[in-house]
């Protein structure tokens, strides 16, 4: 598998960090997946899922700033966002925007890096 494109912002850790992701990410993806019906749909679910992400990973971070990434390959756009502490095993205020990434992605994971943590979700391009 060939990574073709890829994309590293930041965004700052507070309440509004989905919608400061939200609005990078329609660029850079703007830039990725091209336009038309079927590309407009894979960003909105992107969006959707990076905002989910953001918010889940915004209560398990610690700094003024979270990295995210977008990247993609000739068949998935995949997105990732860095948080401080682990994900909880057991349900918690994160499992409602972790059931919607369930829904929205085609796969998802979280894995340490490091010293930090990457939860990431993979979306079928259409």
């Amino acid at each position: 598998m060939a990574i073709t494109r890829r994309s590293r912002f930041t965004v700052s850790s507070n309440g509004s960090a989905s919608v400061q992701a939200r609005k990078v990410a329609r660029s850079v993806l703007g830039l990725m997946v091209g336009t038309g019906n079927d590309a407009e749909r894979t960003v909105r679910r992107i969006e959707n899922c990076l905002s989910e992400l953001v918010a889940v990973a915004y209560l398990r971070t610690f700094g003024a700033d979270m990295l995210c990434e977008i990247w993609m390959d000739a068949e998935h756009v995949f997105i990732s966002v860095e948080h401080d502490e682990a994900l909880p095993v057991q349900p918690s205020e994160t499992s409602a925007g972790l059931n919607i990434v369930k829904t929205i992605a085609d796969d998802y994971g979280t894995h340490i890096t490091g010293t930090t943590h990457q939860t990431w979700a993979a979306i079928r391009r259409v």
